[in-house]
């Protein structure tokens, strides 16, 4: 016979999902990568990202319509099962021990819904290290530009990534967020889900380890728009580097020659480089003189960017 009542078992279920639902509505949740991400759910395994080639011009119409050729790339991001569990024993429900759960429970809730940022801002980290649709990595120094806008001709290789000397700075990085194309790409396959494996005499796993498991899960991914809305630089985060890092942007042409019209708008740094963006943009002055670059950009820092992927 049950030592454990199944209504108690039931109550219990109830008491963490509501604590894991209070955990996903925390303030604390991380949602920042969504200043820098845009969002294409999926619904299959993968997505193939075919449109993130140069789109033709418009021009006067003159006789004939010119019928623009889109440079076309397949970039491919599969989806990936992402999951966080905790588990409640059966002597922890008998001895009413289960404060501490239920704070794990709402810890849960936190912690997988703030994941989507982890990806995000892992992926801006790692962009140096990892294809984009080009072929080239997301941050490279030899992205090809064509002289055609079709994507022939002559090619210009262009450089999103600037490396210092030291090889342990960590890295800054300017982006563009004012178009409809993001630099990173969050892919949700599906949405959060609370699971239970519940809890019968008759169930395996209660009798083989006597307890109760909860957990959520989701699939999907995470990948990169268009390598010119981003910038990396590991140099010494000073008003003349962010000054340069803004004119190579703003002088980024696409194929054929036209300026992409690039406007970089956001800073974004590693926690610890919080006081140095803030003595550049946030000064009106600097040693007497008008500070040129005072609320040039917006600044969104990040301690999960002070340890990441050389």
């Amino acid at each position: 016979m049950s030592v454990i009542k199944p209504e108690r078992i039931k109550q219990l279920e109830t008491d963490v999902k509501m604590n894991f639902q209070l955990g996903q509505e925390h303030k604390k949740v991380d949602k920042s990568h969504e200043r820098f991400t845009m969002t294409v759910p999926s619904n299959s395994a993968s997505n193939t990202y075919e449109w993130l080639g140069e789109m033709p011009g418009v021009n006067e119409w003159v006789g004939p319509r010119k019928l623009g050729n889109v440079q076309m790339f397949a970039y491919e991001v599969h989806n990936k099962s992402w999951e966080a569990s905790v588990q409640v024993t059966e002597m922890e429900v008998m001895n009413n021990q289960l404060a501490g759960k239920y704070l794990n429970a709402q810890k849960l809730g936190q912690t997988i819904e703030s994941h989507p940022a982890k990806l995000s801002f892992l992926a801006l980290a790692s962009g140096h290290l990892n294809t984009c649709y080009d072929g080239q990595n997301f941050f490279d120094t030899e992205h090809p530009v064509f002289a055609n806008n079709d994507g022939t001709g002559a090619v210009t290789k262009v450089s999103n990534n600037d490396e210092g000397d030291d090889p342990d700075a960590l890295a800054w990085f300017l982006l563009d967020t004012t178009d409809i194309i993001q630099p990173i790409v969050f892919q949700p396959r599906t949405s959060v889900r609370f699971m239970t494996n519940g809890r019968t005499d008759e169930s395996e796993a209660f009798f083989m380890e006597k307890v109760i498991k909860f957990g959520a899960d989701y699939y999907g991914n995470v990948g990169y728009g268009l390598w010119c809305k981003a910038y990396r630089s590991t140099k010494p985060l000073t008003a003349e580097n962010i000054e340069k890092a803004y004119v190579e942007m703003t002088n980024w042409k696409a194929n054929g020659g036209e300026n992409l019209g690039v406007a970089p708008d956001l800073l974004v740094i590693p926690s610890l480089m919080k006081f140095d963006a803030a003595k550049i943009l946030k000064s009106k002055f600097i040693d007497g003189t008008d500070n040129t670059l005072y609320d040039l950009l917006e600044v969104l820092e990040s301690p999960k960017l002070n340890n990441v992927p050389k």
